[in-house]
């Protein structure tokens, strides 16, 4: 299966995204391949790396709000 890696950006949080990550976050942890720890350079930015089957990505990320994630890119 195809591995992607998935990048969740959330800039000033203003409409409590950060709770729903970290609950998309642990959620998932156990069938995800790689979390990064929190790679944001403060608190008004979060920044996590995310990889894993491309399929399994492509079926959780509508869970987290739009404007944190983007497309899902492939792993060479």
């Amino acid at each position: 299966m195809a591995q992607v890696e998935l990048n969740i950006i959330n800039i000033n949080d203003g409409d409590g995204e950060l709770e729903v990550i970290q609950a998309w976050l642990n959620e998932w942890r156990d069938q995800l391949d790689f979390i990064s720890e929190d790679e944001g350079c403060s608190d008004a930015i979060n920044l996590w790396t995310v990889r894993g089957e491309e399929q399994l990505i492509n079926n959780i990320i509508m869970d987290l709000p739009e404007q944190v994630r983007n497309l899902p890119m492939p792993i060479n």
